[in-house]
């Protein structure tokens, strides 16, 4: 079972991502991840691009500068 402590959404270029902080029981270590909102079909599913990161990721920086 996973465990969400933050989140927060962006909106850039048009598109949803999204950066949280999580663990995972029973050892509780908390972890940064950050992914990308789709809408497929009826509902609106999430794609982690990326996690068990230490640090915060910048959203902005990866994907705003363009």
């Amino acid at each position: 079972m996973t465990v969400v402590k933050n989140h927060k959404d962006y909106e850039i270029n048009g598109e949803h991502y999204f950066v949280e902080m999580y663990a995972d029981k029973p050892d509780f270590v908390w972890f940064w991840r950050y992914g990308k909102y789709g809408n497929y079909g009826h509902g609106t599913n999430a794609t982690i691009l990326s996690d068990m990161l230490r640090s915060r990721p910048n959203i902005k920086r990866l994907f705003g500068a363009r």
